[in-house]
């Protein structure tokens, strides 16, 4: 796989280095190695003109220990540190540090910084619109309502929208009535958006393209997928409503405070690792957090969403980006990004239930996580049962892959692709989506959380080892298209839009052999990367932290024994009991044959829903 899309690049924004900022500092860019003889590779500059002829000794050298910024002298020193036999070649490896330099094939801190600052930066954005999604919950959707007239300055969005994929006619019911009601007090009107209306938009959706009437009704008809959930419909039809907007997407079970990480820090990550998490010992404990929050999490989207990267890293940091900035940054992730791209996605961590159907993020938390969630009352025990903590950043960072959070920013002025339409692992395949439609462009994830309380009772039993195994499941998809992402600039999005339709077409024509080779391939590659973190975790973990010691030895056992199993589809998550492994094949082949022939067409889509006149169906 060319890209993990748990792996984490470092991009630390700080002020160390003032003091020697007269040393340049280098980073070497990516090179395509080509072999001219036993002896001696040519370095092909990816994104330039840079070439060179080294040994592979060097070309590992570059690849390995000089990614991050810092002066050519203290990364000879690194070299030399890391490679035993150059013991002794300290100048000698200065000497060809600078020749690779001098051939392009490094580039300087003040450089990068450049590119930044000269970021355009946009003369205005697109209205906004926001959403909140819901299934037969109206005591949630009624709090947050409620938290939203009393936290937020609604007046600044357009519209306002409900959309509700209820079976329960009762609740359907109750909802409407909740919007009629908040109607009554709201700044901006929100509509309502049920069975009745979602059935009316289908229908004007067909009348202007009948030829896309199967891939529509993929998409966002309730009736073909009634024996399933449907986490992602709901999500396509806020993309059709907000076609030309800017959109803010909540789930029901939420309230709209923003939350600061009480370590919030001013600036911006690049990859900068995982969320960092805290625990309270109570529900009354975490109340008092959130009850304390006072800023408005969708104006803080809405400032966000559709900048430039370079101007959004400019205002998070309070000034312009410096080299002093970037010593030990690494470049990899840097490197792949555009200032001028834009901010797509917007997200931020959640406070209260983390949302996770298990404990299988814990080992990939950093060290002083791990070091809170241990010394909080009750231990990891408790804090597995109670849910009661905060997950995000302590400081606003891009991430490579978006994923879904309880509240999430959607620039829809840019073709956006369609969510699944049913199953777990949804907000999986739309980051990857993304990123394969737009390499050059991030997500932000913000350094503040808004409240996750679901109305139902969760628990995980503490079964502290509970799932951490891969599984198989519609995210598998999004590894696969991040491994066939092409991520050289040029192609537009509606290219490689049909780049990806083409790419899924490919799967649903492959046999029963290579559809099982490839979900057996990707379990394993999951679950070898499981057991290196978990490892790494272990080899970390304090010798008197006994309950955490045996978590992560519970942890290794489950995933060295998934890893040996002969894994079979059938008994995926989500898939019906009693089918074949032949049929479920047949299965995937059939939905992933129509969800790329949906996104041949959903450009035409988007197009039609833009000339829809809400107020025509509502």
């Amino acid at each position: 796989m060319s890209e993990d899309y748990n792996m984490s690049y470092s991009f630390q924004m700080n002020s160390r280095g003032e003091a020697d900022k007269q040393s340049e500092l280098f980073a070497a860019v990516a090179a395509h190695p080509v072999a001219i003889s036993d002896d001696h590779v040519l370095l092909i500059d990816k994104c330039g003109d840079g070439q060179l002829i080294v040994t592979p000794e060097v070309a590992v050298a570059l690849a390995q220990h000089c990614q991050c910024f810092r002066t050519l002298d203290q990364h000879a020193v690194t070299v030399v540190e890391q490679t035993p036999q150059l013991a002794g070649h300290l100048q000698d490896v200065k000497n060809v540090l600078q020749a690779v330099q001098q051939a392009g094939l490094m580039v300087s801190a003040e450089q990068v910084c450049r590119q930044w600052a000269a970021a355009s930066q946009d003369a205005g954005l697109a209205p906004s619109r926001v959403f909140v999604i819901t299934c037969d919950r109206p005591a949630a959707v009624e709090r947050l309502l409620d938290s939203m007239l009393q936290s937020t300055n609604l007046s600044q969005h357009q519209q306002l929208f409900l959309v509700d994929d209820s079976r329960e006619m009762a609740n359907g019911l109750a909802n409407l009535e909740l919007v009629q009601k908040f109607n009554l007090t709201s700044a901006s009107e929100m509509t309502y958006v049920g069975a009745e209306q979602l059935a009316a938009l289908m229908h004007q959706l067909i009348t202007a393209l009948p030829h896309a009437e199967s891939a529509i009704r993929f998409l966002i008809d309730r009736q073909q997928w009634r024996s399933y959930k449907t986490y992602g419909l709901s999500r396509t039809v806020c993309l059709l409503l907000s076609v030309g907007y800017r959109s803010i997407v909540l789930d029901d079970d939420v309230l709209c405070r923003a939350v600061p990480s009480p370590r919030a820090e001013q600036g911006v990550d690049i990859g900068g690792g995982s969320r960092e998490l805290d625990v309270y010992d109570s529900e009354s404990a975490l109340m008092q957090s959130v009850t304390a929050a006072a800023s408005d999490p969708l104006l803080a989207h809405s400032q966000a969403l559709g900048l430039r990267q370079g101007e959004l890293v400019s205002k998070l940091k309070g000034a312009e980006l410096t080299a002093g900035d970037l010593r030990d940054v690494d470049y990899s992730l840097l490197a792949k990004l555009d200032a001028n791209a834009p901010v797509l996605v917007t997200q931020c961590g959640s406070i209260g239930d983390p949302g996770t159907g298990g404990a299988h993020f814990l080992h990939r938390l950093s060290e002083d996580s791990i070091a809170r969630l241990l010394s909080s009352p009750g231990g990891l025990q408790q804090a597995l049962s109670s849910r009661q903590c905060r997950l995000g950043r302590d400081k606003s960072t891009f991430t490579r892959i978006a994923l879904m959070s309880a509240m999430t920013g959607l620039d829809n002025t840019h073709l956006l692709p369609p969510y699944f339409p049913v199953h777990r692992g949804e907000d999986y395949l739309f980051g990857a989506m993304l990123e394969f439609l737009y390499p050059q462009s991030a997500a932000i994830d913000f350094n503040w959380a808004i409240p996750h309380i679901p109305i139902e009772q969760r628990s995980s039993n503490g079964d502290s080892a509970r799932k951490i195994a891969a599984v198989g499941g519609v995210g598998m998809f999004a590894a696969y298209i991040i491994e066939h992402s092409a991520q050289e600039p040029g192609p537009s999005e509606f290219t490689r839009l049909t780049a990806l339709s083409q790419l899924l077409m490919e799967l649903a024509e492959s046999s029963d052999q290579t559809l099982s080779a490839m979900y057996r391939r990707e379990l394993a590659q999951d679950n070898a990367q499981q057991m290196k973190t978990l490892g790494q975790a272990l080899k970390v973990a304090p010798e008197n932290a006994s309950e955490w010691r045996n978590y992560l030895q519970a942890g290794i056992a489950e995933v060295s024994a998934a890893i040996q199993q002969l894994e079979h589809p059938a008994q995926a998550p989500g898939i019906p009991a009693g089918l074949a492994d032949a049929e479920v094949y047949q299965a995937v082949r059939e939905a992933t044959r129509s969800f790329a022939e949906a996104l041949e067409v959903w450009p035409e889509i988007r197009e039609a829903a833009g000339d829809i006149d809400v107020s025509t169906f509502i």
